[in-house]
């Protein structure tokens, strides 16, 4: 029963980060930035835990769409090279999970064309955390 409850925690709460994330990552967007002229950019996210597991993680594909991966239980996470297209405004990375402790910790970043862009972290038993980038 403990485990049940857990679980709909960790949902509820990767429930929430993600609403939050995408409200947060569809904002209206500053023209101050400058236009890229690439094309395209190469993706990839990552998560780790320090004293706890992943299980969901849920990420912008090359569409534009979310995919969630479930069921995985592992420390850490590392996706496939995704190639978006500049039509793909922003991406959203979340994961959510257990830790063995409060001080467990889970981190995820965003990298873009190989640079670090974008991370996040969040601590206790139960793990979530989740960040967004724009282009």
């Amino acid at each position: 029963m403990k485990t049940t409850i857990l679980k709909n925690i960790l949902l509820s709460i990767f429930t929430l980060l993600m609403a939050t994330t995408l409200l947060v990552s569809c904002g209206k967007s500053s023209d101050s930035k400058p236009k890229s002229a690439a094309t395209s950019h190469k993706v990839v996210y990552k998560a780790t835990t320090t004293n706890g597991t992943i299980d969901i993680v849920d990420y912008t594909t090359a569409t534009g769409d979310q995919t969630t991966v479930t069921g995985i239980s592992v420390t850490s996470y590392t996706s496939p090279e995704i190639t978006v297209p500049t039509s793909v405004g922003s991406v959203v990375f979340a994961v959510s999970g257990g830790g063995s402790s409060a001080s467990s910790t889970v981190t995820v970043e965003i990298y873009v064309d190989g640079n670090l862009v974008k991370s996040n972290s969040g601590t206790g038993t139960a793990l979530a955390a989740g960040t967004s980038y724009s282009f």
